[in-house]
């Protein structure tokens, strides 16, 4: 749904059973380890289904991320790609921190942004990562807030070699219900069929749109040159 963020996520054991929290960290979530996923709850995205994502003016929408930045990246030659239900959810990916800290959208970042609406054109399973039968398979809610993407990623890899083509998730910035996808494929902008763009706003439109405050630039008169 937006253009992965810096992350400390270092890159990915060849091993993911291997993967778990840094010795004395308090976190409940561990790596996959040996898990079957045999009867893991899973979500079907139909192919006209409106999805949002939200991405740098100057990117390409249909971007499949594989450098390991994103918290459900594949590792290249393979990607994820992410989308949301709505707006909001788009929008707030992408401000993340920044919005959180203030409840105010600066307008640098509004003009940086877009949001596409578009559909993907097929048909995806995915893992159902917010289904209640999901903690039986060994997840956490933590999965989606942990700020170390290294386990969030060996599930990945895991799911992806089950035979999932991507993950239904919640986000880490909303409440509610799961309104975010990420979807597996060839890393770069080579994945066919291509989506089908619907219409795309300004971002900050699109805040305005998901019912966020931007900041307008100061006014000329309270600009002091130096």
């Amino acid at each position: 749904m937006t253009d992965p963020p810096p992350s400390s996520a270092g890159p990915t054991p060849s091993d993911p059973s291997e993967v778990e929290p840094a010795s004395g960290s308090d976190l409940a979530q561990l790596g996959p380890a040996d898990r079957d996923l045999t009867g893991f709850p899973s979500a079907s995205l139909p192919p006209n289904r409106p999805l949002f994502r939200s991405h740098a003016c100057d990117k390409d929408v249909w971007w499949f991320n594989g450098d390991l930045t994103g918290r459900f990246d594949l590792a290249q030659p393979q990607g994820t790609f992410y989308v949301a239900d709505d707006i909001e959810t788009a929008v707030r990916e992408r401000l993340r921190h920044e919005l959180v800290r203030t409840g105010l959208v600066p307008d640098g970042l509004a003009q940086a942004m877009a949001v596409t609406e578009l559909t993907t054109g097929r048909r995806w399973r995915c893992a159902h990562l917010a289904s209640a039968q999901a903690a039986g398979f060994g997840l956490t809610k933590e999965l989606v807030t942990m700020s170390d993407y290294t386990v969030p990623q060996a599930w990945a890899q895991v799911f992806d070699r089950a035979g999932f083509q991507g993950l239904r998730y919640g986000s880490r910035f909303t409440t509610g219900p799961a309104t975010a996808w990420a979807l597996f494929g060839r890393a770069g902008s080579g994945q066919r069929p291509a989506p089908v763009v619907r219409r795309r706003w300004s971002g900050p439109e699109a805040c305005r749109r998901a019912g966020l405050t931007v900041l307008g630039p100061p006014p000329a008169a309270a600009l002091k040159l130096i």
